[in-house]
């Protein structure tokens, strides 16, 4: 996963190596974000005081909350049915943090009150394991559900799937500035796509592992 701060610097987290890389607007690493990662950090995004949440796949499976600078403010424990708070995203309440746990469905929780909520979902997704997902303005959700994109309702309904030839491994995704569309990529064939969200129509892909690498794991 990775997100950009306010000012443009860029974050990444390293999965494998329990950490946050950030990497200022010229694309120069400045180190490590941050500390205390217990297992596998794999979402991060910022809220509008420029704070950050870590979502955690493995280990406690925390939430984790730092400042500007990367000290540590605060852990939550949310409850986990899966696997950890692998994919996280922050409503525009500033409080509700929406994740999934690579299940059937997506969960939310409180971190101003410290209080786990109902779920988002009213069913189970359809697909074999939820990853990557974004909040949309309208108050719905769009999930990476592995064989299809997800597009829930804001009441957690689903309305609509999207679909790419090929891609079976639909793992990372992210929206674009537009407002009008998203895009998404196939973990092991490394295929991006960019679809319009009300048409479903496929706008273009390029291939992410032409310049190397062996999987897409993450989008920006």
């Amino acid at each position: 996963g990775s997100a950009f701060d306010a000012a443009g610097n860029f974050y990444v987290t390293d999965f494998s190596g329990n950490a946050v890389s950030k990497f200022d607007t010229n694309g120069t690493s400045v180190g490590a974000f941050g500390s205390g990662y217990n297992s596998d950090p794999e979402s991060i995004v910022f809220d509008a005081a420029g704070n950050a949440y870590v979502g955690q796949a493995d280990g406690t499976t925390d939430i984790l909350k730092f400042d500007a600078n990367g000290a540590p403010l605060a852990s939550y424990t949310t409850t986990i049915r899966e696997r950890g708070t692998d994919w996280i995203d922050l409503a525009a309440d500033q409080c509700t943090i929406y994740y999934d746990s690579e299940g059937p469905n997506v969960h939310r929780f409180n971190v101003c009150t410290n209080t786990q909520l109902t779920d988002f979902t009213t069913a189970p997704l359809p697909g074999t394991y939820a990853y990557a997902l974004r909040i949309l303005p309208s108050g719905g959700v769009l999930v990476a559900d592995n064989e299809e994109i997800v597009r829930l309702d804001a009441s957690g309904a689903v309305v609509q799937t999207y679909t790419a030839p090929n891609d079976v491994s639909l793992f990372a995704l992210n929206l674009d500035p537009d407002g009008t569309s998203f895009w998404t990529a196939d973990l092991a064939n490394g295929d991006v796509v960019h679809f319009d969200i009300a048409s479903g129509t496929i706008l273009g892909h390029f291939n992410g592992l032409s310049a190397g690498g062996s999987i897409v794991a993450g989008l920006a």
